[in-house]
């Protein structure tokens, strides 16, 4: 008679320093929309052990205050358990505005809103320099006063 298989062994837990946030955010998106949305405006500050340190910006605290409420870290910390296999810890910091302007990391809402102002200022660079845009300020003796992007 054949030995039995051995079982299987459960899989790798994920390094948590390998971790990118927004893609985090997006997996937790896919299974706790409202959750996902209070912390794509927070800023993962460090990872340390097994603990996430989470910035919520000035602008941002209200939202801060939300993503720590006991419920809703309990919720957090349950999707990382399941997520990464294993207890993670979230600590939520308030950041002063000082503490804002250091830290090197940004939301996922704050890096959209860079990534619209820079596609923005492309575009009207793009526009200024246009063939067609030069020769009728050239031709009309005009001026721009703006350009939209939004089109």
């Amino acid at each position: 008679m054949p030995a039995p298989p051995p079982p299987a062994s459960p899989p790798a837990p994920v390094a948590l320093d390998s971790i990118r946030w927004d893609e985090l955010l997006r997996a937790l998106e896919g299974k706790r929309k409202l959750l996902s949305s209070y912390y794509e405006h927070g800023r993962l500050l460090s990872v340390t052990g097994d603990t996430l340190e989470v910035g919520f910006a000035d602008e941002f605290h209200t939202l801060g205050e939300i993503a720590r409420e006991p419920e809703q870290l309990a919720v957090m910390k349950q999707f990382l358990r399941d997520h990464f296999g294993r207890p993670i810890n979230v600590v939520i910091k308030l950041l002063s505005a000082a503490e804002s302007a250091q830290a090197p990391a940004r939301s996922v809402v704050e890096a959209s809103r860079e990534r619209a102002a820079e596609e923005r200022k492309k575009r009207e660079s793009e526009a200024r320099e246009h063939p067609v845009t030069k020769l009728v300020l050239e031709t009309f003796g005009a001026q721009i006063k703006e350009i939209k992007t939004d089109v």
